[in-house]
């Protein structure tokens, strides 16, 4: 059963007891060492071409469940239970198992979730979770680790970690190999979490106490001549009400015009995208996907629009994903120049899936593309107008006063008060 149609991954809430100590070193060794044994028997077959065929003659993901995988899966449990020095953590070794085999796949977004670690992510796209306050975007070909966004007054932000910080270590242990769920989780299962970064080529550590984070994923101010000024940091179940409340706001201050602004935006869910994309486009065709069967499954937006009026959108190279998908719609659709830099170029869709144990394994299944047909996958949206970046990396980012926007220091924002003041 598919749980959930996600298009990004962030700092979902998840509970796992992960303290590096020597017991947990325990499990993640011999986790690694059992999941080891289906990641060199899968490699060459769940590499992305599920079609090979394994040593043994098995084709495809069958190799799984060959007699040869399951009579060496028992040789390694006799090794451990005849041979192992320590007490091995079952539960960790069934976790990282699982694991090992989302990382044969040689899919980057691929994962497996424990129960705790699934209720953990669907509390976080809800948009209030405990947790320190960042949106992570983990790079697809070093595998690095980098802040997407800084959540408002949430912790994160008073530790002073900004956006574009590329986080190295928790505590001692070196994130490298870890993608953004078990990050998340590790600083989660921490009272206070140590963090190293690294910024502008120097590393530096903070320390940040947890606590419970509501998400404001909206941001608005009025700027000149009626023109609006709206961030979407990213796209949460809560968002929809957000933008709509704060477009509201805008209107009842004068609002002519609109700037939206997905710079530092990693993505969220597909339904909160469309939800906030019906209420501007025209009716129609917002996006669509395809699975590999070609499969295509559209999403449509009807004539209601709370807003008609000229707009541009703001993106840069941490726009991602869902937020892809708003700046290539109303660039299809022509509302609007897209103003900034090349987007980051995740054109892929998850989906969660349930297992019986209420644990979950998340797998890419689709591509996206835009109402015209872009495929953004690799390429990312291409700007109408490129301006150059703010010293800060994303204009108003996110924890700034609603007055933090200010074109005379972004010049990505002038560029698209400019647009917008000549028509």
């Amino acid at each position: 059963m598919t749980d959930r149609n996600e298009i990004q991954d962030q700092e979902w809430t998840q509970e796992r007891a992960s303290g590096r100590n020597a017991e947990f070193l325990k499990g993640v060794f011999f986790g690694v060492l059992l999941s080891g044994v289906f990641v060199m028997t899968a490699f060459l077959v769940l590499n992305g071409t599920l079609g090979g065929k394994s040593a043994s003659g098995e084709e495809g993901a069958a190799v799984l469940t060959s007699r040869e995988t399951i009579r060496k899966l028992a040789q390694i449990q006799d090794l451990i239970e005849d041979c192992f020095l320590y007490e091995a953590d079952g539960e960790e070794l069934s976790a990282y198992l699982f694991k090992g085999l989302a990382v044969g796949l040689d899919d980057v977004y691929a994962n497996y979730y424990t129960a705790e670690e699934l209720t953990g992510m669907e509390e976080a796209a809800k948009g209030a979770y405990q947790g320190i306050g960042i949106s992570l975007l983990q790079d697809p070909d070093s595998g690095q680790m980098r802040v997407a966004g800084v959540y408002e007054n949430s912790p994160a932000m008073e530790a002073g970690l900004r956006e574009n910080d590329i986080l190295l270590r928790v505590g001692d242990t070196d994130l490298s190999g870890m993608d953004t769920s078990d990050v998340a989780a590790l600083i989660r299962s921490l009272e206070e979490a140590e963090l190293t970064v690294e910024r502008d080529g120097e590393e530096l550590t903070v320390t940040v106490k947890l606590s419970s984070v509501e998400i404001p994923t909206v941001d608005s101010q009025m700027l000149e001549a009626g023109i609006g000024y709206l961030k979407i940091s990213e796209f949460a179940d809560v968002t929809v009400d957000q933008f709509e409340e704060n477009l509201e706001e805008l209107k009842a201050a004068g609002l002519e015009k609109l700037i939206v602004d997905v710079r530092g935006n990693p993505g969220g869910t597909l339904d909160s995208v469309c939800e906030i994309l019906d209420d501007l486009l025209p009716e129609g065709l917002i996006v669509y996907t395809e699975d590999k069967t070609g499969f295509r499954e559209e999403h449509m937006s009807d004539e209601e629009r709370l807003f008609e009026g000229p707009l541009a959108v703001l993106v840069n190279e941490n726009s991602a994903s869902a937020a892809e998908i708003f700046a290539g719609a109303i660039q299809d659709y022509e509302l609007g120049p897209v103003v900034g830099a090349v987007t980051y170029g995740k054109g892929v869709v998850q989906r969660t899936y349930r297992l019986e144990d209420g644990s979950a394994l998340k797998l890419t299944t689709e591509n996206y593309f835009t109402p015209s047909g872009q495929k953004i996958e690799g390429t990312g949206i291409q700007p109408d107008i490129s301006a150059e970046e703010p010293e800060n990396g994303s204009g108003a980012e996110d924890g700034q006063e609603k007055s933090g926007a200010d074109p005379q220091t972004d010049p990505q924002l002038q560029a698209a008060v400019d647009y917008l003041l000549e028509m």
